[in-house]
């Protein structure tokens, strides 16, 4: 009874089988998946022919475009006694029909199974498609336990600079021939900000002097540094170049001013300070200090302008509140031995770039006002 009951299984289990490769051979998919379903369910696990259904089954899967059951069926896999051969042709329809549908996070947990099963440059397709997607989901443990590859190379070094792993990215940055040429400045670039976190600047610098386009963070960070180390010269160079760059030009004039002051150059100083002096910023503000602290310790002489001369009053309170009347940025309040305060507006290098500011004031009331020349207001 035993033996029959066992060869109407086998019987049965063929008939399956002849319909699961009938019905995929006339790519009727989803009747082909259904039967090798049910034919995996009936036969035992030591069946030589499951290895034949499994690959029908993920074949039917993939073109009825099954995501969800190709996944399912290839995490069972491990349990399944299939060669490898098999087991990879599996995989790789996994990974493109999840590829196809834009399953990133489930694309990876096949790839990294499909990764041992390859050799040559299929592996190293998967290695770089593997850490393109570790680098876009932040897997960053991950994506630097992956073999070194040049095309990765560059995202392992910011995956480890990310984790703070300062001399992995030493490490990882010793040989530039490791990476793309177009990413050697890069490679460079994190190499001297591990070398900065290590507390080694001047390894940052000689790391940062190799970079054939440097940014202007990477130029300031070389002014200052030979800045500090008073070797002027190369300090001044960086300065100069940083003067090209837009976000940068008030800091660079300031500093170029600050350089001339070493070497006792108060005018070339002056020139630089003039420059940064332009901009309404924190340097430019410095800069015209600097000016005004030169002009007092008489290092250079004041200049002669021509300004609107308004009104005397003999009390700085009224000066003040008259200076708010007319509520004109350029002008400015001059006392004379505390005793005599004057609103003067402007200073003009002609008379003639006073007359308008000269009609403005009049038209405010003071018609008295005339054009006077008078030394620098230094405040």
């Amino acid at each position: 009874m035993l033996f029959f009951s066992f060869a109407f299984a086998k019987e049965d289990l063929n008939r399956l089988l002849l319909l699961i490769q009938g019905a995929y051979n006339d790519k009727v998919y989803s009747i082909a998946a259904q039967k090798a379903e049910e034919y995996l369910k009936k036969a035992p696990k030591d069946d030589p022919k499951r290895e034949k259904v499994i690959k029908i089954l993920a074949g039917s899967y993939y073109f009825t475009k099954n995501d969800e059951k190709l996944l399912q069926l290839i995490r069972t896999l491990d349990n399944e006694n299939i060669s490898l051969k098999e087991k990879k042709e599996i995989l790789v329809l996994g990974a493109k029909l999840l590829k196809e549908k834009g399953k990133e996070q489930e694309l990876i947990q096949v790839l990294e199974k499909l990764l041992p099963l390859t050799t040559g440059k299929e592996r190293e397709k998967i290695i770089e498609s593997l850490g393109k997607l570790y680098y876009k989901y932040k897997m960053w443990d991950k994506l630097i336990a992956l073999p070194d590859l040049k095309s990765i190379n560059m995202l392992k070094v910011l995956a480890a600079y990310k984790l703070g792993n300062y001399y992995d990215v030493l490490r990882l940055t010793a040989r530039p021939e490791n990476f793309l040429p177009e990413q050697k400045d890069d490679a460079l670039y994190y190499r001297g900000l591990a070398f900065i976190k290590l507390g080694k600047e001047e390894m940052a610098v000689k790391t940062f002097e190799q970079i054939t386009f440097k940014t202007p963070k990477i130029i300031e960070f070389l002014a200052n540094y030979y800045f500090k180390k008073k070797d002027f010269i190369r300090a001044e160079r960086y300065y100069k170049l940083l003067t090209l760059e837009k976000d940068y030009k008030d800091y660079a004039y300031y500093m170029l001013g600050v350089i001339q002051e070493q070497y006792k150059s108060y005018k070339k100083a002056v020139e630089y300070y003039k420059k940064a002096s332009k901009f309404n910023t924190k340097y430019g503000k410095l800069a015209k200090e600097r000016i005004i602290a030169f002009k007092k310790a008489g290092i250079i002489s004041k200049e002669k302008f021509y300004t609107v001369r308004t009104i005397t009053l003999f009390s700085e309170e009224k000066a003040k509140r008259v200076l708010k009347q007319i509520n004109l940025d350029e002008c400015f309040i001059k006392d004379i031995d505390k005793t005599k305060f004057i609103i003067y507006c402007g200073l003009y290098k002609t008379k003639q770039e006073a007359q308008e500011m000269l009609q403005k004031i009049k038209k405010l009331g003071f018609s008295d006002a005339y054009i006077t020349k008078i030394e620098e207001i230094l405040r």
